[in-house]
C-alpha cells in the first residue's frame, strides 16, 4: 500500500509538470520579449475666415464753390451742385487656398421725377465708382465694380462713392422739389475653387 501511494505522487507529480510545460507551450505566442514605442505627435488645422463689414457713410458737398458740409436730412441739391456719398468696406481674408469674387449688385436709381421735359433723358446724373486699396482685392476691369481676391491679403478696403450731379443748365422749373432714390446695393464676397 505504502508503494502505491508513492507511485500515485510520482504520477501527479509528472502530470503537473507536463501540465505546467504545456501551459508555458501554449502562452508562447503572447509572452513579451523585445518592444519599442513611438508616439504621433498631437496635430490638427485652423480655419481662415472671409468676411465684409460696412462703416458709416459720409456726405460731401463736391460742387467746388461750397465751403459747407452736405446735411442729406436738411440740404436739399440744387442745379449745379455735385454730392458724394462715401462708404468704406472692410473686406477680411486668410487661407493658404483663399480664392474669390465680391460683386456689387442693386443699386438702381429712381430718377424719373428730374426727367427732362421734352426729354429724352435727366437732368439729375448718378455714378456708382468703387475702388480697391490694392493687394490681394483687384478690380476685374477699370469701372466695373467687380472684384477677384487671391490670398494673401488679411485686410484691404473697398471705398465706394455715388455721385450725384445735377445739370446747372437746367431749364425754368424743371425737376424742383424731385426726389431721386437709390435702392440698396450689396457687395457679395464668396469664395472659389478654380
Amino acid at each position: 500500500m505504502g508503494g502505491e501511494l508513492q507511485m500515485n505522487k510520482m504520477i501527479k507529480g509528472s502530470v503537473a509538470g507536463a501540465t505546467g510545460i504545456v501551459l508555458l507551450m501554449g502562452g508562447f505566442g503572447t509572452y513579451a520579449l523585445w518592444s519599442d514605442t513611438s508616439s504621433m505627435e498631437a496635430n490638427g488645422v485652423t480655419s481662415g475666415e472671409l468676411d465684409i463689414a460696412s462703416a458709416t457713410a459720409t456726405w460731401a458737398d463736391a460742387s467746388g464753390d461750397s465751403t459747407t458740409a452736405w446735411n442729406p436730412a436738411s440740404d436739399a441739391i440744387v442745379p449745379g451742385d455735385v454730392i458724394e456719398r462715401t462708404q468704406v468696406f472692410t473686406v477680411t481674408g486668410s487661407g493658404k487656398n483663399l480664392e474669390g469674387t465680391i460683386d456689387l449688385t442693386g443699386g438702381a436709381v429712381d430718377k424719373a421725377a428730374f426727367a427732362k421735359s421734352p426729354g429724352p433723358g435727366n437732368w439729375l446724373t448718378v455714378d456708382v465708382d468703387v475702388t480697391s486699396s490694392g493687394g490681394g482685392v483687384n478690380e476685374t476691369a477699370p469701372g466695373s465694380n467687380a472684384f477677384v481676391f487671391s490670398a494673401p491679403f488679411d485686410t484691404e478696403t473697398l471705398t465706394a462713392v455715388v455721385t450725384y450731379s445735377f445739370d446747372e443748365a437746367t431749364t425754368a422749373q424743371q425737376a424742383q422739389d424731385a426726389t431721386a432714390t437709390m435702392a440698396a446695393t450689396t457687395f457679395t464676397i464668396a469664395q472659389v475653387r478654380p
